[in-house]
């Protein structure tokens, strides 16, 4: 069977974010991960997150800290989170849209969070100028064939095949030096013609390469968590599984539900493991 995941979490909608908050509330992922996260948030303090998708994160950590920011690009993601906000909401919690680098500018905050989103080796120098106590970064955590597997599945969608394939390449060499002329390689080109570079896969593994190059004190966590996709129905983990994959023929898709979706309480369940690693960042430790 011929599968891709076609990638679309970057684009959020109306589906895939309920489809998100279900699993997030079924498997309680959200509320293990906010146990870990919890001794290093303050009453006192202020917290930003960056690429806050669909807000899940957010109203899970901002009651542990002063005043919340969260942030993301997508208008279709805050428009989202702005309606949970009006229906279920919480006073220190605010949804910021916009690029963080612009709207971001010039605030400071104790602690910056952020879930899957490649900021600490690409925007290191941005991310030091906003975060003054700690970065947060949960992160996955794989080994370097899991990493190859990655990158091939998302070069093979991708316009920037070979662009994409030498990146990570770079990004696996034990060589500081390889790794850096990786970075700077990796760049696409935007509709403007503008060059533009592609955020490096950061992982555990590499983000902690990174900051022990750099003299900088962290923590990491790594843990296993079930992420996985609650559907009523089998209708409904077909409309799941026909917007987030590809498949060559309807059989195929039909017979992939019917493999990966098993009866549970819910109705039917699609288990995925998610193996990753929060990261705590000593930013004191930081030279700015």
């Amino acid at each position: 069977m011929n599968t891709q995941k076609k990638g679309t979490f970057s684009r959020w909608s109306d589906s895939s974010a309920r489809w998100y908050e279900k699993a997030s509330a079924y498997t309680r992922y959200h509320d293990k991960l906010t146990e870990y996260i919890a001794p290093y948030l303050s009453r006192k303090e202020t917290c930003c997150e960056l690429a806050s998708g669909t807000g899940t994160l957010a109203r899970h950590l901002a009651p542990l800290t002063s005043h919340y920011t969260a942030n993301d690009i997508d208008p279709q993601a805050i428009a989202f989170c702005r309606g949970i906000q009006q229906e279920n909401p919480i006073q220190c919690l605010e949804f910021l849209e916009g690029d963080w680098r612009e709207v971001l500018r010039g605030r400071i905050f104790d602690t910056v969070v952020f879930s899957y989103f490649g900021a600490v080796i690409r925007d290191w120098e941005d991310l030091k100028k906003i975060a003054s106590q700690r970065v947060i970064a949960i992160v996955p955590r794989y080994g370097e064939d899991e990493i190859r597997q990655k990158a091939e599945a998302f070069a093979g969608r991708s316009r920037f095949r070979q662009e994409a394939l030498s990146a990570e390449s770079g990004l696996l060499s034990a060589d500081p030096a390889a790794r850096d002329a990786e970075r700077e390689k990796s760049v696409q080109r935007t509709e403007s013609g503008k060059e533009k570079k592609k955020r490096p896969f950061e992982t555990m593994e590499t983000i902690s390469a990174f900051l022990q190059e750099n003299g900088v004190s962290f923590r990491s966590i790594p843990l296993t968590l079930e992420f996985g996709q609650p559907c009523r129905t089998l209708d409904e983990a077909e409309e799941y599984v026909k917007y987030y994959y590809r498949f060559e023929t309807e059989q195929e898709r039909k017979e992939f539900v019917l493999q990966k979706f098993q009866p549970a309480d819910c109705g039917y369940f699609f288990s995925k493991k998610k193996n990753i690693g929060i990261i705590i960042i000593d930013m004191t430790s930081v030279q700015k």
